[in-house]
């Protein structure tokens, strides 16, 4: 059988080569439109000093590696969206390749190997990742971390002294690269030493195998302690997300305790299983107040979830394949910081979030077909193509979603209708329509319907009756907002002076 590796990357360039013709969307404003480290041109010394000096917007990012990738884009092609886009595809291309590379260095079975890399290829969950400019943060991390896996088994494999410590300095280099390109892939350091584990040559025993382990470990444990340093010396006190009490409607569940989080963490990991198996109900937002996420951590759907959360890690850590339990610790492990269990984080979840776990997913999914298959005495083949296909299908339904915001935002709305931040979006784009957009208003009150204490629309009312010159309800809305913000100088000012105008002689 001919290696499928050009198919496969002709595939995921070719099903998200839309995209190139696609605005900036979401959170690409902030982070590359808005974000004076990638808009000025600085010379490249500058600016490497500077983005790992100081956290990126919304102020507690350390992504020096991502935003570098920006300010670099920007320098050489200026802000286009489609270059940026063309970008993030061929990344995905690279990926998927790598990705086809692991599983069949694991697995030593190309069609299986074949099977889980076209699921990844295809997967619906990837649109946020790939279709989305600042997905390319996830795809740079999960690029080097593929990179660093080789370049650890590669050590494992090396005979003498010299060629083992360069292999593990490699690793170490390309997992802290990762890191940098995002945080998260610090669950790397698990799965690293693991994977040189299985592939180096059984031969001379389990113990030796374990020896040779040691530069690996020692590698990944280093660039782990360099990744946080640097964090640190960047975020300063920002280098954790400080939980202060207040409920923030992006993660319901920040501010709970760790003991308080185990069960919602475990429902949010059974969520993403189910959604990574059947990805039928998107979105790019899944933030909700707290009711509503315990109303249904609570409920069958919370019951599925916790279900789902144990019985799909037990099935693949008790097969008898060794790769089958790899790509299980794969997708546990590299969810770790992500399901909110250890720290809290400025999500509730997220579809970008299952872009590295989805290695493990999509691979425990081919083997569940390979199982199937022979259990129906069907085609090997028949039951992954109809997958496939559906996942093609799902995919090339949702990708059109990220064109621009406004179309972005009016579809999250209907996805995630008990989240007021969607609310408030949608309210955001009608008001750059027009300023004193009811449409707005509208939006922004169905974002008060369900978090009353929300500020962002409440100082957006504020505006919609100021550009209205309504200063009944403008003096209505400033006293709502100066009683969530006490501390905001501006607001009272402005309600002073609402207030002199009004006693002012006619």
């Amino acid at each position: 059988m001919r290696s499928p590796i050009l198919w496969i990357f002709l595939l995921a360039t070719g099903l998200y080569s839309v995209t190139i013709g696609y605005q900036f969307a979401y959170d690409d404003t902030l982070q590359i439109l808005l974000n004076p480290q990638v808009t000025e041109h600085l010379p490249f010394l500058d600016l490497s000093r500077r983005l790992f000096a100081e956290p990126s917007p919304p102020g507690n990012l350390f992504r020096p590696f991502a935003t570098m990738s920006y300010a670099l884009t920007n320098i050489f092609f200026g802000l286009s969206p489609s270059i940026f886009h063309g970008s993030n595809i061929i990344l995905y291309g690279i990926v998927c390749v790598l990705v086809f590379c692991l599983v069949n260095a694991v697995t030593k079975n190309q069609h299986l190997a074949t099977v889980a890399t076209l699921l990844f290829a295809v997967h619906p969950l990837h649109t946020e990742v790939v279709a989305n400019v600042i997905g390319r943060a996830e795809l740079g991390s999960t690029l080097f971390v593929l990179l660093a896996c080789f370049a650890a088994a590669r050590s494992a494999r090396s005979s003498g002294s010299v060629s083992v410590a360069a292999f593990a300095g490699l690793t170490m280099l390309l997992l802290l690269t990762a890191t940098l390109w995002k945080e998260s892939s610090l669950t790397a350091c698990i799965l690293i030493p693991y994977f040189a584990f299985l592939t180096s040559p059984g031969e001379h025993g389990r113990i030796f195998r374990f020896t040779r382990m040691l530069p690996v470990v020692s590698a990944v444990l280093g660039a782990a302690l360099m990744s946080l340093l640097l964090r640190r010396y960047a975020l300063g006190d920002n280098f954790t997300l400080h939980q202060d009490g207040r409920i923030w409607p992006e993660n319901p569940i920040f501010h709970l305790s760790f003991t308080e989080r185990i069960i919602p963490s475990f429902k949010i990991f059974g969520d993403y299983i189910r959604l990574l198996v059947l990805p039928l109900h998107q979105s790019a937002d899944y933030s909700s107040m707290p009711e509503y996420f315990f109303e249904r951590l609570y409920s069958m759907d919370g019951a599925y979830s916790l279900v789902a959360a144990f019985l799909v890690p037990l099935w693949g850590f008790t097969r008898c394949e060794s790769s089958s339990r790899f790509f299980t610790l794969w997708l546990v492990g590299s969810f770790a910081l992500t399901i909110n269990l250890f720290v809290p984080i400025g999500t509730l979840m997220g579809d970008r979030l299952t872009f590295l776990p989805s290695i493990g997913a999509c691979s425990l999914v081919a083997f569940g077909l390979q199982a199937l298959s022979k259990r129906l005495d069907c085609k090997p083949f028949l039951l992954p193509t109809l997958l496939c296909s559906a996942y093609l299908i799902l995919s090339a339904y949702r990708i059109p979603v990220w064109q621009n915001n406004s179309i972005l935002f009016a579809h999250t709305a209907l996805d995630a209708p008990y989240s007021p931040k969607a609310h408030y979006n949608v309210g955001v784009q009608a008001v750059l329509r027009d300023p004193q957009s009811t449409e707005g208003e509208a939006a922004f009150r169905k974002a008060l319907d369900i978090h009353p204490k929300y500020v962002l629309p409440t100082r957006a009312l504020a505006d919609i009756m100021l550009a209205r010159k309504d200063f009944g309800r403008l003096e209505f809305w400033y006293r709502q907002l100066l009683e969530l913000t006490p501390e905001d100088e501006t607001v009272r000012k402005n309600l002073n002076q609402l207030e002199e105008f009004k006693r002012a002689p006619r």
